[in-house]
């Protein structure tokens, strides 16, 4: 579905709703907040050079799960790289080439890498389906409308879903 199909697709879910007048404000916070994520991750096949600990940067998050810090250093980079693990002495990020999502620097914080998730099969369709990720996605986000009350009737989440469906499945494809 190209831009001008979502536009047209808006709008008619708009003109669907126009009796509900808060409708319209709450779908399009909605949709403004999709679409102003940042997406500035990347994965990439990196050869990464060397891993060691740094652990002046260990943390532990608010119910005290203890997170180890790793500096990553990859071929042609001159910056390490955070990564946090669960254990001191298992890193799920080695020497070698290998697949990683990277988040590059923001404000006072070095530039992250984490490993690339692989796979997982079972439930709702073949692993790695383009309509199985649409579908997930556009349910999570009709049960949030849901339980913040925003969507109130089986239409609105009809719609909601469709909606959001068609929109992933446009930009996943």
């Amino acid at each position: 579905m190209g831009y001008m199909a979502d536009r047209a697709y808006d709008e008619a879910i708009r003109q669907e709703y126009e009796a509900n007048a808060n409708w319209d404000n709450q779908f399009d916070s909605i949709t403004n907040n999709l679409r102003s994520k940042p997406k500035n991750s990347t994965m990439q096949e990196v050869n990464v050079t060397k891993v060691q600990r740094a652990p002046h940067n260990d943390w532990s998050s608010k119910d005290g799960q203890k997170f180890y810090a790793f500096d990553v250093f990859i071929e042609g980079d001159s910056v390490s790289h955070q990564y946090s693990a669960k254990s001191e002495h298992d890193p799920k990020i080695t020497t070698g080439q290998q697949t990683v999502v990277i988040t590059p620097s923001s404000g006072n914080y070095p530039p992250k890498i984490k490993p690339a998730a692989k796979p997982k099969f079972g439930g709702g369709g073949k692993s790695g389906d383009p309509k199985s990720f649409a579908a997930s996605y556009a349910k999570d986000i009709a049960v949030a409308c849901i339980n913040s009350g925003i969507a109130k009737s089986t239409k609105q989440v009809d719609a909601l879903i469709e909606h959001f469906y068609q929109n992933f499945l446009g930009k996943i494809q």
